[in-house]
């Protein structure tokens, strides 16, 4: 019985949500949702990311990023101002169209 942690991983860069034990897995696939406006739990775009970025002197080529900012959807019966319906719905009745 040989253990895998013997061999570093040199798949991928560093993004591989396969690789990993299933917790971080888990845990990754989650901020990675939650970074691109999406709900962390289910996946539904819950918001609009604007990212700003400069240019070079020249006005080609990549620039950085200044900033970013996510802007809070409403999706009928799916999001309300960034929330998601389906996984966290509101007091009253206000859910989803998923389960119930």
């Amino acid at each position: 019985n040989t253990s895998v942690n013997n061999h570093p991983q040199k798949q991928g860069d560093g993004n591989d949500n396969d690789n990993g034990p299933p917790l971080q897995r888990e845990l990754s696939s989650s901020i990675d949702r939650e970074r691109s406006g999406r709900c962390p739990t289910c996946g539904e775009q819950t918001h609009r990311v604007e990212i700003t970025t400069t240019t070079s002197a020249d006005g080609e080529g990549v620039g950085r990023v200044v900033s970013k900012v996510k802007i809070p959807l409403t999706i009928d019966g799916m999001v309300y101002r960034g929330r998601c319906l389906i996984c966290l719905p509101l007091p009253g009745g206000g859910g989803g169209s998923c389960g119930g």
